[in-house]
């Protein structure tokens, strides 16, 4: 019954890594360990106009996950009996057994003589498309990093890789971890504490909730009697097979690009005013002042299609990291990400089209990535064209 679950639920193939017996066993909460989540381990790359030091990068990271509660963040991923995923904390982490997995490499040359560096956005006022993220593996991910859940399973890896590049101009920090372990909120988190490490500031860094307890769970187990605003409403029944056929065709007719884009903090400025002006003059039904986002400016059009909306901006991603600490030579000055995208490694079973508002770099440009159709691109393209 155990092999048919962790079938279903798309359990590694090869050899699952040896228990060690001295690890401490804790749960994969509910909402992580889905058929999802396991097909979907994630490379985030940030970009620093700074040359860091990777040791003193990795020594701080290696810190945080041996802070209590942190500590689950270096464990490693198994399946139990009855395929269920969990994570085997090491009673110690050592140099045998880290609790991250750190490369490095280095390259006496500029991003621009790098042939996959080169590809990276630059400094501009004009709009432009960038690659698709995963096209930049080469440079993000070190060698011996688990890129699926198998690798995780069958290797005594941590969850977490850390893979840092250095150029003359420039250094490139890559992260590479499972959905099942974290998300951009977490994430974010992650690298506030990984902050105050390196700024000597151990003593800030927040409680780490869940390292046992799902802390979700008073939500997904709680009776409430009050029905949902949505209810009625959501597709069930033959509506939602229909539904799915017709996405299904629209995948298939018109096929989702993964790509960047850079919107000029002049063209976003000045969409933002324009929208704020027109909603100024519109009543609400409660009396209240309208408010209009720049996430609903530049991805309030696609409320007339089948677009998923994710605000990455809100998370404060950008303003969080500060990587002073670990310039060499030691200028002084905040070390702030110019740059930063996230590649997912596997190719997902049903693809939905998505639109992301990455939040604006330190020039006030905007950055927007997804999955949308040529056509929808093209389009958006069009509509920012106009204020250029």
């Amino acid at each position: 019954m155990g092999a048919t679950i962790s079938s279903l639920m798309g359990a590694p193939k090869r050899p699952q890594f040896p228990t060690v017996p001295t690890d401490q066993v804790l749960p994969m909460h509910a909402f992580d360990d889905t058929p999802f989540m396991r097909k979907c381990p994630l490379l985030w790359t940030i970009r620093f106009n700074e040359i860091l030091d990777a040791d003193i990068l990795n020594e701080a990271l290696l810190k945080l996950f041996e802070m209590d509660g942190w500590r689950r963040l270096g464990g490693r991923i198994r399946l139990n009996d009855q395929g269920k995923a969990e994570v085997h904390v090491p009673k110690e982490y050592s140099a045998q057994r880290p609790a991250v997995h750190f490369t490095k490499a280095a390259y006496d040359m500029p991003f621009a003589d790098h042939p996959e560096a080169s590809k990276l956005p630059t400094r501009s006022d004009a709009i432009a498309f960038f690659p698709n993220p995963a096209d930049f593996q080469s440079i993000g991910i070190g060698p011996g990093a688990p890129t699926t859940f198998e690798d995780l399973c069958a290797t005594d890896v941590p969850q977490f890789s850390l893979h840092v590049v250095t150029f003359q101009d420039g250094t490139l920090v890559s992260l590479t971890f499972s959905h099942m372990t974290t998300d951009l909120g977490g994430l974010s988190a992650v690298l506030e504490a990984w902050c105050l490490i390196l700024a000597g500031k151990p003593e800030q860094v927040a409680k780490f909730p869940g390292y046992k307890d799902d802390v979700m769970a008073g939500l997904y187990r709680a009776e409430s009697t009050e029905k949902s605003k949505t209810d009625g409403s959501l597709l069930s029944g033959w509506r939602l097979a229909v539904w799915a056929l017709r996405a299904a065709y629209d995948v298939w007719m018109y096929p989702l690009e993964c790509r960047t884009l850079r919107v000029p903090a002049k063209a976003i400025n000045a969409i933002v005013a324009e929208a704020r002006s027109e909603v100024s003059l519109e009543k609400t039904t409660d009396g209240s002042k309208p408010f209009v986002s720049e996430n609903d400016v530049i991805l309030g059009d696609t409320t007339t299609s089948m677009i998923m909306s994710s605000n990455w901006a809100k998370s404060g991603f950008l303003d969080k990291t500060d990587f002073g600490p670990a310039v060499i030579g030691g200028s002084g000055r905040p070390a702030r990400p110019n740059y930063y995208h996230m590649g997912k490694l596997t190719p997902i079973i049903f693809p939905v089209s998505v639109g992301i508002n990455m939040g604006r770099d330190g020039d006030g440009n905007l950055w927007l990535g997804g999955d949308l159709s040529a056509a929808s691109w093209a389009t958006l393209m069009e509509y920012l064209k106009r204020y250029e």
